[in-house]
């Protein structure tokens, strides 16, 4: 074969070769502009979905927010009443507290000094309330004797705190009767709930405790227990 022909015919070879491989990369881009454009598609229908979504959740978060308004509106309106109903017992409590005084301390204190000390108080006074220099002071009972004050306190169920608080109260009393001044006040305590340790530290204060009993009000403190003499 002559020399030229057979350069014909390597080009001609090169040529079908070259729109071959033309047609083969024409094929891959066209087929990948469609691939594209079908996931240009899906990503348009996701975002779609995306924002109703997005909406869907706005929605309930507006929901939710009229839900809270609306659910604290009525905490705030029970926590109302039931301040009013706490305010309520605690009035109730305050009186039931007098009652105390008056149904089981009345009866029960002058019985109980008697059995302790052998003597009947000359005078007792129960809820007394005074004032003074712009000052107001009550007592829930008060026993006289001689040269003794018996001066009482009661709670519904007793704290130690409530200690602190009598001796306070007790070392005030010669502000409101300075007529008895030198005598010998004796503390005691009256409670439905007296736990043991709240006994001890009475007794350790020298504080007479009475309790509920079978006798109306009883003595919790020891047989031997003697109560501390303050003297005002």
């Amino acid at each position: 074969m002559p020399a030229t022909e057979e350069r014909v015919d390597r080009l001609e070879i090169a040529l079908e070769s070259f729109i071959r491989n033309v047609g083969i990369e024409f094929n891959k881009a066209y087929n990948s502009n469609e691939e594209f454009k079908l996931e240009m598609k899906e990503f348009k229908l996701e975002m779609k979905e995306f924002k109703d979504e997005m909406k869907e959740f706005k929605n309930e978060m507006k929901e939710f927010k009229n839900e809270m308004k609306t659910e604290m509106k009525e905490f705030k309106a029970e926590m109302k009443d039931s301040i009013k109903d706490l305010n309520k017992k605690f009035g109730d409590m305050s009186r039931k507290l007098g009652t105390i005084v008056e149904d089981l301390v009345l009866p029960s204190m002058p019985r109980i000094i008697k059995e302790k000390f052998g003597f009947e108080l000359e005078a007792f006074f129960i809820n007394s309330k005074f004032k003074k220099n712009g000052r107001n002071q009550e007592y829930d009972a008060i026993g006289l004797y001689q040269n003794y004050v018996f001066l009482n306190s009661t709670k519904t169920t007793l704290r130690e705190k409530d200690i602190v608080d009598f001796k306070l109260l007790r070392d005030d009393l010669l502000f409101w009767f300075p007529e008895h001044k030198g005598k010998k006040i004796i503390g005691v305590l009256a409670a439905f709930d007296i736990s043991e340790n709240v006994l001890i530290a009475c007794e350790k204060e020298g504080l007479m405790v009475m309790g509920a009993g079978g006798d109306l009000m009883e003595l919790r403190n020891r047989e031997d227990f003697r109560p501390l003499e303050f003297i005002l």
